[in-house]
Parts: C-alpha cells; structure tokens; sequence
C-alpha cells in the first residue's frame, strides 16, 4: 500500500490564513506608524518588520504547499 508523502491540503490553507492574519494588521501598522512621522521610520520596521517577514513566509509556505498538492498525483487505495 503507497504511504502518502504530501501532506493535507488544510494545513497549507491554514497557514495561508494565519499568515494572512498576522502579515496585513503589521503591514498596516507599520506602514502608517512609519509613515506618519520619518523618524520613527527605523523603530517601526524594527519591531513591525519581524512581524511582516514571518507572516510573509507563512503565506508563500502555504502557497508552495497548495501547489505540490495539486502536482501530486492522487494516491492509490489498496488493490481490490
């Protein structure tokens, strides 16, 4: 019997939602506390930037794992 080597196309879409949760509040955050005075540009991407990184690589993880499962072939059930 084949053991399926991908895994379950949920947990790529939860990581895609999580990262979507966590990417567009410290994008948007970050983008109007940096841009409301130019100073404060270096500390706003110091402690929102982390954030904005770890929510990105979330989602192109999940976007990467949604297309290995749809190249995968489908798994075969035991012979009848």
């Amino acid at each position: 019997m084949p053991q399926a080597s991908q895994e379950a196309p949920g947990c790529a879409i939860a990581l895609i939602v999580v990262g979507l949760l966590i990417l567009v509040p410290s994008g948007l955050c970050t983008t109007v506390v940096g841009l409301s005075s130019l100073g404060s540009l270096g500390i706003a991407l110091v402690i929102g930037g982390p954030f904005i990184l770890a929510g990105g690589g979330m989602v192109l993880s999940g976007i990467r794992g949604l297309r290995k499962a749809a190249d995968a072939p489908p798994n075969e059930g035991p012979p009848p």
